[in-house]
């Protein structure tokens, strides 16, 4: 399953139907949109610490550490899932 393919079955299956607010909708489709900017869609199961390492790093240069955060545990649930 590719990271977009993830991201979006995660979204469908967990954020809509508990009727979260559009804006939690919004801040899961930033993040991936955010994470694939940074790498290329691939399986998510080859989706390795350093890619992460780097795209953490890459967070880092304009954004506030608790977003960073949220964008980490928006990807953890979603690799959980």
């Amino acid at each position: 399953m590719l990271i977009s393919q993830a991201f979006d079955l995660y979204r469908d299956d967990y954020i809509r139907p508990k009727n979260q607010s559009k804006r939690t909708e919004e801040c899961h489709e930033g993040c991936k949109k955010l994470l694939l900017a940074s790498m290329p869609d691939k399986e998510i199961k080859d989706l390795t610490l350093l890619d992460i390492r780097q795209w953490r790093q890459k967070l880092e240069k304009g954004r506030r550490a608790n977003s960073i955060r949220l964008y980490i545990l928006r990807l953890r649930a979603v690799i959980r899932y």
